[in-house]
């Protein structure tokens, strides 16, 4: 026997077989050594592709993998062996650095990581014993498994057999299989099913072994089984073929069911008598066809009158005659009992006298069975009773016999019931339904129109239509899409199932499409079998339906394609929704998200500060940045957008994160670098400062000494050079300070209130008005009035406006009366080193505005002035009233 399941004390702890996968053939000798000494079985293989050749489930106990960094097979491999549930622990052993690679192993299903260096021993005792660790972890997991199926299988609550292939011999059998047939276990196990004569009729036996060898499987098959004892009786067989540490072998569930074949076939017997009947002819037919079943004297069917004093017997089989509508006294009688319980039964008991009025005097009762008929709501509708006057008959699943036929008498009771109160009420009901509001109909199984109201007409019918004779049936106006639906309703309603909604599509007589919604009722309709259907037109609801849900799918869309984190917070903190881009960004599962607070990824302090940011957000939303905690413990920069609404009467924040680590840490390193270059630029500017300096007073000493008049040319020339070195030095250093500082709202009117000159009317119309630029926006207003006092050769005007462009831009305009600026040099002035002063100033004018994408140009007329306009993107200005400001 090559297989037994194990019981809790058939367990045992395997040794150790290990893998251990390296490229370096000296690490790999060197493991195999020390496994021997530790007395772990090992096998050893260089690289990937090897492993993956010789690498099974449930071969190795653990696999140790090393890899470089240029080598991702392993993180796809192990990510496989996970989705496929194999268990096996691997372990990361390599020399790599890379912390992102490591991660992601280990992500993807590593147990545990060790670094390796260039000295094995010490790290393979460490090796050691994480391997310990992790296989006594993982065998112990496994034995438990297996106690549990052990201790299933032996106590299943059938019979349970283990056949093993292809010899077909009893691997294992459960405690009832050998209670069943009488066998011991040790007289079955081992041994084939034809050396025990199991089977009665052998060809069954090889006909079955020949089915599971060809499909793999048998469901519910039949065959007589001789028991120890001799005694034949019928099993139904469920068996399939199942493979088992390599091995095959058939499992099977055995059911006895002698005592169930031989009450199905009487059952059959009395159930086929009872086909095609309804109402009282069913009824009739229950009580004859018990009588004979159960070869009773006498069988009652009736029906509890008001008070509970009297029996009516619907119907009654006596004596072989059928006796209808008689009533007599509950007092006194064995239906009596059924008051109190809901089902008797004494086969054999002492005599008892039954008496019913003008039909039997006396009625000696040996044996009896009766039971309680409930109606839907629960009350007790009446009994049957079976009477016999000799001992009475029980075939096995009597109580079920009963139960179904009384179920059945119950139903058609109150059919019978259902069918005259209708009867009654029709005149009443079809004055009603008339003027109802709501759509009626009334149709024939077949679909055929008998009645319908103004309503329905209106919702169905052409508007000219004012009888029934307008539509020889409902299926003409039944969309393709719907008809099946409608079918199989019909046959539902025809079948007692009714008084369920239904929706349909229907296309009107004016080609419209409208959505009906439906709720019917099978009724007798002047004397036939009928459905009474109410409708509703809900077009327009099933329009509002259909357009929200593609608005759920367009918004779910939008959320799971995005790039950003979306997570949706509750005001107490915790996770509504979060999409897979935020759950990626940190480093977890979208459940794990879900279970968190705001604070477990939040690095912003306390919990009470992200509550009260929680609690202000509002429909305006904020903007701001912050860092968030990563699963593995690092921390990322993340740029956030909030707002807030109300869902279901709660307040939920909307999160948009964006990360922004990698764009922060190059602002940072581009903060440092700037600062070593401004120190570099102002330590080089002052050492050259104060060279040129001293030449500047060398050269004014030559030039108080008499030089020759052939000398002076040159030493004007060496003036103009030290003059113009420090102009360009002055240049410099405005120029680093250009972008240095972050960019800031700025006065337009506090930054022109120092512009001051006694020859100079300046007019300033831009009130309330702050533009987003650099913090040196006032040296550019200041060129340009330094401008405006060197050209203009008298008294002069500069106007200072603001107007909107049909783009949303604010437009600044600098104008002055000056003699303007030529139509060739409009572009020229802005250039480096024009003009007759230091030509820097508008250079170093447009470089500042650019910082943050505003634009200046010259557009004056010569002759009349010159005249600067800025132009500031929308979003780059405000303009406040003066309460704000």
């Amino acid at each position: 026997m090559d297989f037994k399941f194990k019981r809790h004390d058939e367990m045992e702890i395997k040794p150790v077989f290990v893998l251990y996968v390296d490229e370096n053939k000296a690490f790999c000798d060197e493991f195999l050594e020390f496994a021997k000494q530790k007395s772990i079985l090992a096998d050893s293989c260089a690289g990937f592709h090897e492993a993956k050749k010789i690498y099974t489930p449930l071969k190795y106990d653990c696999v140790i993998a090393g890899f470089f960094d240029d080598d991702k097979e392993w993180i796809e491999f192990i990510r496989n062996t996970r989705e496929n549930n194999d268990k096996t622990p691997f372990i990361l052993f390599t020399k790599s650095e890379n912390k992102s690679l490591i991660i992601e192993a280990l992500n993807a299903g590593f147990d545990y990581y060790l670094k390796k260096d260039s000295t094995s021993y010490p790290l393979f005792d460490s090796l050691s014993e994480k391997v310990n660790f992790l296989v006594k972890k993982n065998q112990k997991e496994v034995l438990n498994l297996e106690t549990r199926k052990g201790t299933l299988f032996y106590n299943m609550p059938v019979p349970f057999v283990l056949i093993s292939l292809p010899e077909v011999v009893f691997a294992e059998v459960n405690d009832l299989f050998l209670k069943s047939t009488g066998y011991s276990r040790d007289e079955v196990v081992g041994k084939s099913p034809p050396d025990f004569d199991f089977f009665v009729d052998m060809d069954d036996y090889y006909s079955m072994i020949h089915t599971l060898r060809k499909k793999g499987y048998i469901s519910g098959l039949e065959l007589r089984f001789r028991m120890k004892s001799g005694e034949i009786r019928m099993y139904r067989f469920f068996s399939r073929v199942i493979t088992i540490e390599k091995k095959a072998y058939v499992i099977s569930t055995v059911e006895d069911i002698t005592e169930l074949k031989a009450s199905e076939k009487s059952f059959q017997m009395l159930v086929s008598g009872m086909s095609g009947t309804s109402g009282r002819a069913s009824l009739n037919r229950i009580t004859k066809e018990l009588s004979t079943y159960f070869d009773a004297d006498c069988v009652i069917l009736g029906e509890y009158m008001p008070g509970y004093k009297k029996i009516n017997a619907i119907s009654m089989y006596l004596d072989n005659k059928l006796i209808l509508d008689k009533s007599f006294s509950l007092k006194g009688t064995l239906c009596e009992e059924l008051l109190e319980k809901e089902y008797c039964i004494n086969p054999d008991c002492k005599s008892s006298e039954f008496y019913i009025e003008d039909i039997v005097d006396k009625f000696c009762v040996r044996g009896y069975l009766g039971s309680v008929l409930y109606a839907k709501d629960g009350r007790n509708l009446g009994v049957i009773c079976i009477l016999s006057r000799k001992k009475l008959k029980v075939p096995p699943y009597s109580r079920e016999i009963i139960d179904i036929f009384s179920s059945k008498a119950s139903g058609e009771i109150e059919r019978l019931h259902a069918l005259e109160e209708l009867s009654e009420s029709e005149r009443k009901f079809r004055t009603l339904v008339e003027y109802s509001l709501g759509g009626i109909l009334i149709l024939d199984f077949n679909g055929n129109v008998l009645f319908a109201n103004e309503s329905a007409r209106r919702i169905v019918f052409p508007e000219d239509c004012t009888d029934v004779s307008c539509s020889a049936n409902v299926m003409d106006f039944i969309a393709p899409a719907s008809r099946e639906d409608v079918l199989l309703d019909f046959e539902k309603v025809s079948q007692g199932t009714d008084g369920y909604i239904a929706q349909y599509l229907l296309n009107t007589v004016k080609g419209e499409e409208r959505w009906i919604e439906s709720i019917g009722k099978a009724i007798t309709f002047e004397g036939s079998p009928a459905i009474l259907i109410s409708i509703g037109d809900i077009t327009g609801r099933k329009k509002i339906e259909m357009a929200l849900k593609d608005e759920i799918t367009r918004r779910r869309i939008l959320q799971d394609q995005s790039r950003d984190g979306i997570v949706v917070l509750r005001e107490d903190g915790s996770v509504f929704e979060v999409n897979e881009s935020f759950a990626n960004m940190l480093g977890y599962s979208i459940d794990d998200v879900k279970k968190m607070y705001v604070w477990d990824w939040n690095n912003t302090g306390p919990d009470y500060i992200a509550l009260e940011m929680l609690r202000i957000v509002d429909e305006k939303g904020d903007h701001f940045e912050t860092r968030h905690i990563r699963k593995d413990g690092t921390e990322i920069d993340v740029d956030i957008s909030t707002t807030a609404a109300i869902f279901s009467g709660e307040k939920l924040i909307l999160c948009i994160c964006r990360d922004i680590t990698s764009w922060k840490n190059s602002e940072r390193a581009l903060i440092s670098v700037n600062k070593k270059l401004n120190l570099l630029s102002y330590i080089t500017c002052h050492d050259i400062s104060n060279k040129t300096n001293g030449l500047e007073i060398f050269i004014s000493l030559l030039d108080e000494n008499q030089l020759n008049s052939d000398m002076r040319p040159y030493l004007d020339e060496a003036k103009k050079a030290v003059h113009s070195i420090m102009h360009q030095i002055e240049f410099t250093r405005e120029y680093e300070k250009v972008g240095v500082k972050e960019p800031l709202w700025i006065s337009l009117e506090k930054i022109t209130e120092g512009l001051f000159d006694a020859n100079v009317c300046l007019n300033f119309n831009c009130k309330g008005v702050y533009i987003y630029a650099d913090a040196m926006l006032e040296k550019v207003f200041y060129n340009l009035f330094d401008n405006t006092l060197r050209h203009a050769k008298r008294a002069a005007v500069v106007d200072i406006n603001c107007r909107k462009t049909d783009e949303s831009n604010l437009v600044i305009i600098w104008e002055d009366n000056g003699p303007g600026i030529e139509d060739s040099k409009k572009e020229e002035i802005f250039k480096r080193g024009y003009g007759k002063n230091t030509g820097f100033g508008l250079f170093l004018a447009r470089e500042i505005l650019d910082i943050t994408k505003i634009t200046i140009c010259e557009t004056g007329v010569f002759g009349e002035g010159a005249r600067f306009e800025m132009s500031v993107p929308m979003g780059g200005y405000k303009i406040k009233d003066s309460d704000e400001r």
